[in-house]
């Protein structure tokens, strides 16, 4: 604040009633300059002052002055007066003496404006001692703002001058136009006893003026030119906006920022067209988010609301301010109350207002209520690895105060040096805040942050050898980290000093440099944290760490002692965490960190997210949308039967349901679970995943193993009843045999399809009595004929989230039936195939050995960096195949990859012990010691049931197609092989002819990404077909003239059922395998190209002769695929067609539209010729032609004649139209027909509906339609319909809500719809919405959704299917989506892919507002308008909580069309 300011010693003439203060008769060659003035004066005292040609050197609120409270204010005020003064002085010569007036604005008494007058001799003598050649006088004289309007009114004015001053003032309308017209006029005034009329109306215009400016109220022009009016309404603006920002920044939060209708940011309120009214409750907040608009796009004018350093106490409140009305926009519960108790602490010690800190308090208090409802699936850490950032002292000098002229460097090096020596003062600092923490006392880990390059006197710590360290390397001139291998001291010549040389090996190979210069890498972590902040920082990570929840950072060291930053994270959803994995696994999610940090650059610890993500996949705690969806039921059953495909949840449901059981609590004796499985190593991962979801809800390893008592598990041959423990030792599962137990509270059977399969023994599990049963199965991994499960209640999941979209789509191919099935994971890398041709030279397994190595190789190139320790699976046939190739793999890994240190074990090996981040139950993570090894699973893929890991290898699991019981083992050992992977699925096959593989020989790599045709738009029917082949026993003639070896060993050569022995089986007859498959391959094989990058075509000879072979001339094209990359085969593509092809077009079927949520609507069939003398038909006309319409008769025709899967013509619906309105009671009206639906009469409704409905559809306010009507419209035949309206249908008074699922689906089907409103329509349920996801309306244009997703609504969680329906409408014109605040993040995000190019109109006021639960997909949102050009209404009023990050991120002039909006920044509009 600018205050006033004198000497006392100094002359002083002060203002008196009785006459002017000898202003007016100052000499030419005097000075004037008013250096005082209270800050509410200072745009009428500036105005008055360049009237009169006066000086200026008082400050501004939030320029130099800061305010009253600023440490440095005086200092400044002192200084601008004196550089005033100076300038003025520059044109002065020596000759003569003057006067320098020194006027001081006294209209207001203030303690400042005393000191800046008494100041004012010290001032005098320091600019007469600086300038002592000019000889003058400083005189300090009180004046009143008075005193200088009277001046300002003897100036002799011209009406001209005053008519340019209004001119010029109409053209600009600013503030200081504004006061030069309404002084000049003023003047003008005073010297005009009679004005005339032009001078009365300049005038009349500058009263009105002037009344606004000098704050005595002001009245709307009358009778006055539009430009005027527009004028005087922006002043009036300004002096309003600066009356309402008063109470706030003075009163309220005490901020130093200026607000008087001048400043930048006043007017930039007004431009933004704030409500200033009274009414408006929210108007802080509002000014809140105009402060942060306005610094963030108008820099270049930050000084009005940008206060220096030195006036902390107002720069503490003004971040006060600002963070307090952004804190209701974090999502994060915890992270919201982490950043509300900081405000509140720093909002108490500045001793802000109690109601203000009261509004702080019950926001707390909110938040920590709410924080407890909040669901995480799983809580840990995100480890960046900061590289030294040295910019600010690499070659970087410091003066050395000891040394005149001389840097630091001369006392360190006895030189100059290139480096820079900038670093020792900031070492210097840390060893002082050592030094002090000793001595007071403390403790902590990371104090003294030392350079270990010191002059003789400095403190010293050597670096043990294997210390890992940041050096300069002058080889690079960059800093790089390593560990110390060596260090060695040499004494410099003629030197005291002791030089010190370190060997460093690299971080990443075994390279080695030297360094002069070596750090510990706590430093910089700790620089980088000095430069940031911990709320600095975890503004940035919240920014580009999407779709999680970051909840802390601080620093920790890894068991290697590298000091890294550690971020807590909350993930809210698989999909979430499926993210940031693809996001790691491409190296976007550093780059997107490290661009964030700006020059600093951060690694992320590639092994300690790994082990974080499988931890949390592990703990996951709540189900998916479409397991909500499908299993909300089951719990009303005792006995279900619960089918999915692999990666689906069933086991997450069994161990949900488990743990349930096990921690109810009850009076009764504790309740025990049986768990059944058909192999030990599905056991094993079972207890796993059960004590890593108890893990989170006991506190010690003993509550677990009392809890584990009480779970009893079974497998195969199902003999005994073994009990789990937890060794307290090593953490290892162990099994010992049960004690007697008969009765259970429930029984789990974990892969169903084997215990029920035709043929095997369920030992003991008939004797066992459950209260209650759940069966687990998938189909497509049965390897038998047959099934026979027990009745149940069944329920069906389709949705997989293991794994990622590349992996389910390829398994699809090997289905043994073409139901769809989706994935709620990300894309992901396609599958990769390593297919190869059988060779003389080298043995059949030498060569697998090459190839897996090969494919583990590639893994590692894709993946570099990353530890393949459990989390690599190779899968090979059989025990004979896995002992020949781990023979002969470890030799060839050990020369390809010598840096890995490979060894493979079994799952039962891996499964055993708990993961590491499970090993302490409940305390902080212990820190592991280096792995020597990396365990990589090797085992068959027969004990993989269930299981998963992050990368699975395929390795000769092909056999060829005999159309006999062994296709279906190796068709089922495909699909479960390739769908253990949750990440990435490699095959690595010989060649096999007539073999599953033999496709992929005829795939070529597109290298695009995955398109929604290739995605969503056929099944395959070509492995259900072989199945069912093999089945119904076709193929069996052909197989008895095969050769007996091969007739014999083809059969045998692949594992049989799961029965008891299975493993047994396998071993006896795999033994002719390795023989049998080089004679296959000899007539075949030929020298395979290492250099080829794609399947090439086989000469034309070679064609011919295999088409001899298999007396088979058809040939089949190269099929493009970006889900499976095969340009690692060596194998040449064939001219013969393979017998199986997922990819050819006989084996492609549409998907089922009810069930895969990408299929486009089913191609349109031929129209067949209406057949008027059809029976059926004549019936229909017989019951509307009666002598007594009976509707119910006339219905039940209706239906006999147009069945679902029958063609309904265009002659039926206008029959049944024309009919109606002759005979029905409601005229064939579809309003009244609902008004008598309501008391039961649904037939005539219904006939109109199911069978009349045209082009249009209109049933606003239907209210009264009960349930069971809208229930019947689910095969409603609404192909022509265009315009539907179902305004307020259900609403509070609905009585139908609960039908709304069938309406919906009808709707769905609608592939002609062009409009559809469903205003206020909140009562409709989640899973009713969710029958729009397979929706393809591509052309509808206009769809509103008002208010079906507020606080009242019903189905806010299946908002997520609507939104994806419409981000498939291509035609789109119009959106209305106000008030569907509900809506979730995660559907919202369902519009990424959104391309609205026809877009027009959108409406989402209040989608994100304090109730919002969706803000964070508002970036989402904001990205697919974006790509609206053609946007011309755009209304986002009442979306306060859209974080600025979302606005950023959109570029200037997105919208060039845009006519009308709000809530819109105006550089998104504003055009080119």
């Amino acid at each position: 604040m600018g205050c006033c300011q004198g000497s006392g010693s100094v002359p002083v003439e002060s203002p008196s009633k009785d006459r002017l203060p000898p202003i007016s008769g100052a000499e030419t060659t005097d000075i004037r300059i008013c250096t005082s003035c209270p800050s509410n004066l200072y745009n009428h005292v500036e105005a008055l002052c360049s009237e009169l040609d006066i000086r200026t050197a008082f400050g501004r609120k939030g320029d130099f002055m800061e305010d009253t409270e600023g440490e440095a204010w005086f200092g400044k005020w002192q200084n601008r007066v004196l550089q005033s003064l100076d300038d003025a002085l520059q044109t002065k010569k020596s000759e003569g003496r003057f006067t320098i007036y020194s006027l001081m604005i006294t209209d207001e008494d203030n303690e400042n404006c005393k000191l800046e007058q008494e100041d004012m001799e010290k001032l005098a003598n320091a600019l007469q001692f600086q300038r002592d050649s000019l000889s003058f006088d400083v005189i300090r004289q009180l004046v009143c703002v008075q005193d200088l309007t009277t001046e300002v009114g003897s100036l002799p004015r011209e009406e001209h001058d005053v008519q340019r001053a209004y001119k010029q003032f109409l053209r600009s309308g600013k503030h200081k136009d504004a006061w030069s017209f309404y002084l000049m006029t003023m003047a003008l005034k005073a010297q005009t006893s009679s004005p005339g009329p032009s001078v009365q109306i300049l005038i009349e215009r500058s009263d009105i003026v002037g009344s606004i400016l000098t704050g005595k109220g002001a009245h709307q022009p009358k009778d006055c030119d539009l430009r005027f009016c527009e004028r005087v309404e922006w002043l009036i603006k300004c002096a309003e906006a600066s009356r309402r920002i008063r109470p706030i920044v003075d009163k309220r939060w005490k901020i130093p920022i200026r607000f008087d209708p001048q400043s930048r940011l006043t007017q930039w309120a007004v431009a933004q067209e704030l409500d200033l009214s009274e009414t408006n409750v929210d108007f802080e907040r509002d000014f809140a988010s105009c402060i942060q608009d306005f610094e963030r796009d108008f820099a270049r004018c930050v000084q009005d609301v940008v206060l220096s350093s030195d006036n902390r106490k107002g720069q503490l409140r003004l971040q006060l301010f600002k963070r307090w009305h952004c804190a209701s926009g974090i999502q994060a519960a915890s992270q919201r109350e982490e950043e509300l108790k900081w405000i509140l602490q720093e909002a108490t010690a500045a001793k802000l207002p109690h109601d203000l800190l009261n509004d702080v308090e019950l926001m707390l208090k909110q938040c920590q209520e709410k924080r407890q409802k909040d669901v995480l699936y799983f809580v840990e850490m995100l480890h960046l690895r900061p590289k030294v950032q040295f910019a600010r002292y690499h070659r970087k000098h410091e003066h050395d105060p000891e040394k005149e002229g001389k840097c630091f460097c001369y006392k360190l090096y006895g030189q100059r040096m290139g480096w820079g020596c900038s670093w020792h003062k900031r070492y210097l600092e840390y060893v002082r805040e050592a030094v002090a923490a000793i001595q007071k006392g403390q403790e902590g880990d990371e104090v003294a942050w030392q350079y270990h390059r010191v002059d003789e006197h400095g403190l010293k710590q050597d670096f043990p050898e294997g210390y890992p360290v940041d050096a300069w390397c002058e080889v690079t001139k960059s800093w790089r980290r390593g560990v110390v291998k060596e260090k060695r001291t040499r004494q410099e010549d003629g030197s005291a000093n002791a030089e010190a040389c370190w060997t460093i090996r690299c971080e990443h190979g075994d390279n080695t440099f030297h360094s002069a210069i070596v750090c510990d890498t706590s430093l910089a972590t700790k620089e980088l944290l000095d430069h940031f902040g911990h709320l600095k920082l975890r503004e940035i990570f919240t920014e580009y760490l999407e779709r999680v929840s970051v909840l802390d950072v601080c620093t920790s060291r890894l068991g290697s002692d590298v000091s890294v930053l550690m971020i807590k994270l909350g993930v809210p959803t698989i999909g979430s965490l499926h993210h940031l994995r693809d996001r790691f696994f491409s190296g976007k999610l550093e780059e997107d960190i490290t661009r964030g940090l700006s020059d600093w650059h951060v690694e992320v610890d590639n092994g300690h997210f790994l082990e974080f993500y499988e931890h949390t996949l592990l703990a996951l705690k709540d189900l998916t949308p479409h397991q909500k969806k499908h299993l909300q039921d089951i719990q009303q059953w005792d006995q279900v039967h619960l089918s999915a495909p692999a990666g689906a949840g069933k086991t997450f449901v069994a161990v949900q349901r488990v743990i349930n059981v096990l921690t109810e609590e009850t009076e009764e004796h504790p309740a025990h679970v049986l768990y059944v499985a058909p192999t030990l190593e599905l056991v094993y991962h079972f207890i796993q995943w059960t004590v890593a979801r108890l893990a989170s809800q006991v506190e010690s390893g003993l509550e677990i193993n009392q809890l584990l008592r009480r779970m009893v598990v079974l497998h195969s041959p199902y003999r005994e009843l073994l009990s789990p423990t937890l060794d307290q030792e090593d953490r290892r599962i162990t099994l010992e045999l049960a004690g007697s137990i008969d009765k259970f509270a429930l029984q789990v059977v974990d892969e169903s399809h084997t215990l029920f399969a035709e043929g095997v023994d369920q030992g003991i599990l008939a004797d066992l009595k459950s209260r209650r049963r759940l069966l687990l199965s998938d189909e497509s991994q049965a390897a038998t004929v047959g099934t026979r499960y027990p009745e149940m209640h069944r329920a069906n999941l389709t949705e997989v989230v293991r794994s990622t979209r590349q992996i389910v789509l390829g398994a699809r191919s090997f289905r043994s039936d073409t139901g769809a099935v989706t994935s709620a994971g990300t894309d992901g890398p396609p599958l990769k195939s390593f297919l190869f041709d059988g060779s003389d030279a080298r043995s059949e397994f030498e060569l697998y050995a090459q190839h897996v190595a090969d494919a583990i190789a590639h893994v590692a190139d894709a993946y570099p960096n990353i530890s393949l320790h459990q989390r690599l699976a190779l899968l090979v046939p059989d025990e004979k195949f896995l002992k020949q190739l781990k023979t002969a793999l470890a030799p060839v890994l050990k020369s390809k990859l010598p840096d890995r240190h490979l060894h493979c074990v079994s799952f039962q090996e891996s499964l055993r012990s708990l993961p590491e981040l499970f090993r302490t139950l409940g305390s902080q993570p212990v820190q592991k010691p280096q792995q020597q090894f990396e365990h990589i699973v090797l085992d068959t893929v027969s004990v993989t049931d269930g299981l998963e890991k992050l990368i699975v290898m395929c390795i000769g699991l092909d056999a060829p197609i005999r159309r006999g019981a062994a296709d279906l083992v190796t068709r089922a050992n495909l699909y479960k092989g390739i769908t253990r992977a949750q990440l990435k699925a490699i095959v690595v096959n010989k060649r096999v002819p007539e073999g599953w593989f033999d496709f992929l020989t005829n795939v070529r790599f597109s290298g695009k990404e995955l398109s929604e045709e290739e995605a969503s738009k056929y099944g395959s029917q070509a492995a259900a077909k072989i199945c069912q082949e093999a089945k119904d026993g076709i193929g069996s003639a052909a197989q008895e003239e095969e050769p007996t070896h091969d007739s014999r060993s083809r059969e045998e050569a692949r594992p049989q059922p799961s029965v008891p022995d299975e493993r047994q089986a396998d071993l006896k007859n795999e033994s002719s395998h390795v023989e049998r498959s080089q004679q296959e391959t000899k007539a075949t094989s030929r020298k395979a190209d290492p250099d080829m990058s794609q399947p090439q075509t086989h000469s034309t000879s070679t064609a011919e002769r295999e088409s001899e072979l298999t007396g088979d001339s058809e040939t089949t094209p190269q099929h493009e695929s970006s889900i499976w990359d095969t340009r690692s085969n060596t194998v040449s593509a064939h001219a013969r067609k393979p017998i199986f092809d997922p990819f050819a077009e006989e084996s492609r079927v549409p998907v089922n539209s009810e069930e895969f949520l990408l299929d486009p609507m089913p191609q349109d069939q031929p129209r067949e010729p209406f057949d008027e003398e059809a029976e059926s038909w004549q019936k229909v006309k017989e019951a509307f032609r009666a002598d007594s319409f009976d509707a119910a008769s006339a219905l039940a025709a209706l239906k006999n004649f147009a069945a679902p899967g029958l063609p309904y013509p265009d002659e039926a619906r206008a029959f049944v139209v024309q009919e109606s309105k002759r005979v029905m009671r409601c005229g064939g009206d579809v309003e009244r027909a609902a008004g008598a639906a309501e008391s039961g009469e649904l037939e005539e409704l219904l006939i109109l509906l199911l069978f009349g409905v045209g082009e249009e559809l209109d049933m606003r306010d239907c209210w009264t339609v009960p349930a069971e009507a809208w229930r019947q419209l689910r095969d409603a035949r609404w192909e022509k319909l265009q315009r539907a309206n179902f305004y307020a249908c259900f609403s509070r008074s609905s009585q139908g809500a609960e039908g709304a699922g069938a309406l919906l689906s009808a709707l769905a089907r609608c592939s002609q719809l062009q409009e559809l409103n469903m205003y206020n329509c909140y009562e409709v349920p989640a899973e009713a919405w969710w029958q729009l996801r397979d929706a393809r309306w591509e052309k509808l244009q206009r769809a509103n959704f008002f208010a079906c997703f507020d606080e009242r609504s019903e189905g806010a969680e299946g908002a997520g299917a609507l939104l994806s329906a419409l981000a498939q409408c291509s035609q789109l014109q119009e959106l209305d989506m106000r008030n569907c605040y509900n809506v979730p993040a995660e559907a919202w995000r369902q519009l990424r892919d959104t391309r609205w190019e026809k877009l027009k109109r959108a409406y989402f006021p209040q989608c994100f507002n304090d109730s919002s639960q969706g803000v964070e997909g508002a970036d989402i949102l904001l990205a697919a308008l974006a790509r609206c050009s053609a946007l011309q209404e755009l209304y986002m009023v009442y979306c306060e909580r859209i974080p600025a990050a979302a606005w950023e991120q959109l570029s200037d002039g997105v919208w060039p069309a845009l006519r009308e909006h709000s809530g819109v920044p105006e550089r998104l509009f504003r055009r080119a």
